[in-house]
């Protein structure tokens, strides 16, 4: 299990930035002149040390997921999709429900980055399950 949090973490980090960095390129950032009007954006987005924390967080959160879902069916990239589906789940619908329900916060910049996540978080946990198969299998003591 060592091995594979070695080779899984530091997988899910680059994957997940370079996701980031490519919906930046892309123009796909979420729009946040609606939260930059009420005066409750970060235009300068957040501290470094802070952005580096956050994406730590995620990508050891999707391992788990990835980890506590491997060998369910027989497929082990089926096994990736739906932790990452799962994973999404709670950081796309769930949080713009919340956000909705529990603020006047305008939703769209929150459903945009919902949106991105859908296409990031599951191909993310693919690429963790297919990196599980590769890993030999060795009895733990």
């Amino acid at each position: 299990m060592l091995r594979f949090l070695a080779l899984a973490l530091p997988l899910a980090v680059l994957l997940l930035a370079a996701a980031s960095f490519a919906v930046k390129a892309a123009g796909l950032e979420p729009d946040i002149e609606p939260l930059v009007l009420l005066g409750v954006a970060r235009p300068a987005g957040p501290a470094p040390a802070l952005a580096i924390a956050a994406l730590v967080f995620q990508a050891l959160a999707l391992v788990a997921a990835v980890a506590l879902l491997a060998g369910r069916s027989s497929h082990l990239w089926l096994d990736g999709l739906a932790a990452g589906l799962v994973a999404w789940l709670f950081r796309g619908p769930l949080l713009v429900l919340t956000i909705e329900a529990w603020t006047r916060l305008p939703e769209r910049t929150f459903r945009q980055i919902a949106r991105n996540d859908l296409l990031t978080y599951p191909l993310v946990a693919v690429a963790i399950a297919l990196a599980v198969r590769r890993e030999p299998a060795t009895p733990e003591r």
